[in-house]
């Protein structure tokens, strides 16, 4: 039997301001009088209304291609690089229930998996390699982020690479302490 998917968040849509103020045209059904054909259009300009300004340029170019157009804004928000999918990993990894709130940590936890997921393509799966790098990562007190904080921006850091790079800062930091020692 097939597996189905948990159901995401439930979000309520009149909690959003912008929602509240963006004008949506009834579709009428296929016939003399329908608008069918004027709907694209209207998709498109309900995406339009509703995207922030600075957004627009992701979008300007696609026109009435309402799936073009969702789709250049998905692929605009959707950060790939190691650092995101560490990032949504150990939001999964982490994520702690507040007092008696079972509904607020299942509603995180969903979400959270939703955008890991979004970053995990087939020829980029979620790998243990990631599982170990970004354990390390977490497992870093906050003075020696700076070191790997460069890698987070490739769209691919191995356990090795966070590994060479803790070593690396491992030496740096014992050479200087000798020098401090030194001069001493």
């Amino acid at each position: 039997m097939a597996d189905v998917p948990a159901p995401g968040p439930v979000v309520d849509l009149t909690t959003v301001p912008k929602l509240n103020h963006i004008h949506i045209i009834p579709l009428t059904a296929p016939g003399p009088k329908s608008n069918y054909l004027d709907w694209v259009k209207a998709v498109c300009a309900l995406i339009s209304q509703i995207v922030e300004p600075v957004n627009l340029r992701f979008i300007r170019q696609h026109g009435s291609n309402a799936h073009s157009t969702w789709e250049a804004l998905h692929k605009a928000h959707q950060n790939s690089t190691a650092g995101g999918r560490m990032y949504w990993l150990q939001k999964v990894v982490n994520a702690k229930m507040d007092g008696d709130d079972i509904d607020s940590l299942i509603n995180e936890l969903a979400t959270s998996v939703e955008k890991l997921n979004a970053l995990v393509e087939p020829g980029k799966p979620l790998t243990t390699d990631n599982i170990h790098a970004a354990s390390l990562l977490k497992a870093l007190p906050s003075d020696w982020v700076s070191c790997v904080s460069s890698l987070m921006n490739e769209p691919d850091v191995s356990a090795g690479k966070v590994v060479l790079a803790l070593k690396a800062e491992s030496l740096r930091r014992k050479n200087h302490l000798a020098d401090v020692r030194m001069k001493a």
